[in-house]
């Protein structure tokens, strides 16, 4: 079973096109997250902060690209739009944290997407070409079924185009 988070846009933007690998909660990923693909869903709130500072360069020169307010919602789509592996957490205070590979270890990463309280560590992203509707939820939350073997095969398909594996 494939888990999703729902991200308030620009976010996702912030990961496919501004380098973004650090997602920002207040609790830890569950452990069987780790090393593994959790899908990306858009949800329907715009943080118009986040739009305002990624359009003032607040977190580097490729984040000025993003359309930076409601009028532009194009460039936002709703609904699963990738998927991204999340590799490890940190707690922002103590840097102290969890890779799925190395074990314990202490974080050294000054990110400027870092706020915490706990950072998830993701180490690949996939951008699906097409959207897939489908309604969100807060937390992480499963993958409709009806949904998750076309997810799959999106992603792998991505994967193939895009990216060559370790």
């Amino acid at each position: 079973m494939m888990l999703a988070l729902s991200l308030w846009r620009p976010w996702p933007f912030a990961f496919f096109h501004a380098g973004k690998r650090v997602e920002n909660r207040s609790w830890r990923p569950p452990k069987k997250v780790l090393g593994e693909w959790v899908a990306m869903h858009a949800a329907q709130k715009y943080d118009r902060d986040a739009g305002r500072l990624m359009a003032l360069g607040q977190f580097g020169p490729d984040a000025r690209r993003c359309p930076n307010d409601e009028t532009t919602m194009g460039h936002h789509p709703t609904g699963i739009v990738g998927a991204m592996f999340i590799s490890g957490y940190y707690d922002i205070e103590t840097r102290a944290g969890l890779d799925y590979q190395a074990g314990i270890f202490r974080a050294t990463d000054d990110s400027r997407w870092a706020f915490g309280p706990y950072c998830w560590m993701v180490s690949r992203v996939v951008e699906l070409a097409e959207p897939i509707p489908c309604k969100g939820a807060q937390g992480l939350w499963p993958v409709p079924v009806a949904i998750e073997s076309m997810l799959r095969a999106r992603i792998e398909a991505a994967l193939a185009g895009i990216e060559r594996r370790p």
